[in-house]
Formats: structure tokens, C-alpha cells, sequence
């Protein structure tokens, strides 16, 4: 029982958004078939069985494109709608607790889409068991995925790099003694990166100039969890 208990929570762990997204989405449908005897129950099939298909081309498009941007346009649009909907006919039967349901679904959406859609903040690493933040987890990937850099040395602010060197043997990171990283000077982080021969850099996206990069060499990997991710050649 024990056994099953914890595999129970690590599969929560791991697939984070999507359990908890999903979860509440059949919810709610489930909900709107039960109880709501006016709509015409084929609809609610119909809406299943796109909605499962609309899973799959999201993930599909996420998986080629790597990025989470189409995924939180995604659950945006069905958790918010579907959910409040469901919230406001199953426990306010007022116009003021309608409205104040609603507020509280936003409110919960704008600070879930502010950090990321980050229901987890744990990501379990496939090359050791140690547990870093689910943005650097990410991060990684993104860097193994960039196929001109054959083998990746980063430099990166101190939060991302300490954990990225626990997490991923395959990608050097240019952190320690003897490093440094100005992240509030684009010029000087590019002069330290350059020094160090670094062929990758991680900005934080608040001081990345997108035009200059491109004008100097750097080509964009993606902006990904608030950093610019680049590479050089």
C-alpha cells in the first residue's frame, strides 16, 4: 500500500501541470454530464474527444518547436473556462459569490502563468537523483537540443549554474572560483564569456538585448522561465 502511495506522488511530481491541469478539466466535464441533464450529453463525448486531441497536437508542437508557449495557450483557454463555469454552478448560488469565484480563478491564473505554470517545483534529473528546480531541469533539455553546439560550456546566473552542474554531466557550466558573471552588464558578461570560451550564455531576459546579440553573432535559442538562452559558434 505503501508502495503504491508513493509511486502515486511521484508520478504527481513528475508530470506536475499536466495531472493537475487534466485532473481538473475531466472534473469538471465529468461534472457537466452528471448534472447538467439540459445539454445534450453527445456534445459533452464530442468535446472529450477533442479536447484529447487537442493534447496530443499541443504536445506534438511543444516537443518540435521546445517550448512551453503553446502549451500554456493550451490550458489557459479550457482550465479557465471550464473551471470557473463549473465552480460558479456547483458552489455560488448568488451573483456576488458567482463574481467572487470567478475573481478567484483569475486571480489563480495570472500568478500560475507568472511563474512559469509551475504546479511542481521539482523535477527529477535522468542522470543522477538529485532534485533541481523544474526551470533548470528545462533549461537543460534546451541546451542538449541545440544541435550546431556538440558539446555545450555555459555560462549562466549563479542560481541557474549551480544546480545545472549537479543535474546534467553532458554540459560544462563556467562556475566556481576564478568565475564571474555580471548579469547587469550585457557588455561585460559578453567579455567574461568570450574569456572563459564559453560557446553558450544565459540571460536574464530583463537585461538581454535581442537586436544587439543578433548584430554581434549571438543567435537566440529561446526565452524560456525569464532567461535568453544563446549560443555562439
Amino acid at each position: 500500500m505503501l508502495d503504491l502511495l508513493e509511486s502515486v506522488i511521484n508520478s504527481w511530481k513528475s508530470y506536475g501541470i499536466n495531472t493537475v491541469s487534466i485532473i481538473l478539466y475531466w472534473i469538471a466535464v465529468a461534472w457537466f454530464f452528471l448534472y447538467r441533464e439540459d445539454r445534450k450529453k453527445q456534445n459533452i463525448y464530442l468535446y472529450a474527444l477533442l479536447s484529447a486531441g487537442l493534447v496530443t497536437v499541443v504536445q506534438c508542437i511543444t516537443a518540435k518547436s521546445n517550448s512551453a508557449v503553446s502549451q500554456k495557450a493550451f490550458y489557459l483557454l479550457p482550465i479557465a473556462l471550464v473551471t470557473a463555469y463549473a465552480g460558479v454552478e456547483i458552489f455560488s448560488k448568488t451573483l456576488k459569490g458567482k463574481k467572487k469565484w470567478i475573481i478567484i480563478v483569475l486571480y489563480a491564473i495570472i500568478i500560475q502563468s507568472g511563474t512559469g505554470w509551475r504546479f511542481t517545483t521539482e523535477y527529477l534529473s535522468n542522470y543522477n537523483i538529485e532534485h533541481v528546480s523544474l526551470p533548470v531541469g528545462q533549461i537543460a533539455e534546451c541546451i542538449e537540443n541545440v544541435q550546431q553546439i556538440e558539446q555545450p560550456y555555459v555560462l549562466a546566473p549563479v542560481e541557474v549554474a549551480s544546480q545545472l552542474q549537479e543535474y546534467d554531466v553532458n554540459i560544462r557550466v563556467a562556475y566556481g572560483d576564478g568565475y564571474q558573471y555580471t548579469e547587469d552588464d550585457l557588455e561585460q558578461l559578453l567579455y567574461e564569456m568570450q574569456t572563459y570560451g564559453c560557446n553558450m550564455l544565459i540571460v536574464k531576459h530583463q537585461y538581454d538585448d535581442e537586436e544587439y546579440m543578433k548584430k554581434i553573432g549571438m543567435q537566440q535559442v529561446i526565452i524560456f522561465y525569464g532567461y535568453s538562452i544563446y549560443y555562439k559558434l
